[in-house]
């Protein structure tokens, strides 16, 4: 049986890693901070414990009804997905929050060893959890990184695709296009998909596509 003094120190750990963690993801203005990752880790504590109480009651007592222990951690796991995909938000093609929910799936990993005693690897896993959130992240903003832009033209009719390719794999790389006709005037509207490096003009590109003959309006916005 776990001693009072040992559930306590678990269910404390479990909210001061949790809360460290929030703290980072707070601090950076992310939709899950310190309160949601410390009562998610503390859960996670507390999910392993009931499960450990369980598989001590079915071993001592022979009349309760036999249980498996971790069906209830099999079942958290599950839940906490559902938490993490709360998190993620995806807009005009870009999706945010992913590492927000990897940071609460890892965290309900750590408090589960928590709970189970499993100090040491709880302990090297939260290290590694916030070398990767915190280090990590400044080494992140010096890699070299592909931007991807929405550019929408829209041509009296007689501006072909051909044309917009060649000035937009100017600056970049076209990747794919859409189309869209107005069947009362003939204006055709293109909406395309391009790729650019960092740094690259994009005022010099608006100002290419403006001078094309046919052109009735150009907008450039991210992908």
């Amino acid at each position: 049986m776990t001693s009072p003094y040992e559930i306590v120190l678990r269910l404390v750990t479990g909210a001061a890693l949790g809360a460290i963690i929030g703290f980072e993801r707070e601090a950076h203005g992310r939709p899950a901070g310190l309160r949601t990752h410390l009562l998610v880790c503390l859960s996670a504590v507390l999910i392993m414990l009931i499960s450990q109480n369980y598989y001590r009651l079915t071993a001592l007592d022979p009349d309760i009804v036999r249980l498996d222990p971790g069906r209830i951690v099999a079942g958290a796991v599950t839940g906490i997905g559902f938490l993490g995909a709360g998190v993620i938000i995806k807009t005009r093609g870009t999706v945010y929050g992913l590492t927000t929910a990897a940071s609460i799936w890892i965290l309900f990993a750590i408090g589960l060893a928590v709970g189970g005693g499993l100090y040491l690897p709880a302990l090297i896993t939260f290290l590694l959890t916030y070398f990767t959130l915190w280090v990590l992240r400044i080494i992140e903003r010096r890699i070299p990184k592909d931007l991807f832009k929405s550019i929408s033209v829209i041509t009296d009719g007689t501006l072909m695709e051909a044309e917009l390719r060649p000035v937009i794999n100017k600056y970049g790389n076209f990747l794919s296009a859409e189309y869209e006709k107005e069947m009362a005037t003939g204006d055709i509207a293109y909406l395309i998909t391009a790729s650019f490096k960092k740094g690259v003009p994009l005022m010099e590109l608006f100002s290419d596509l403006s001078q094309l003959k046919g052109i009735k309006k150009v907008r450039i916005s991210a992908g």
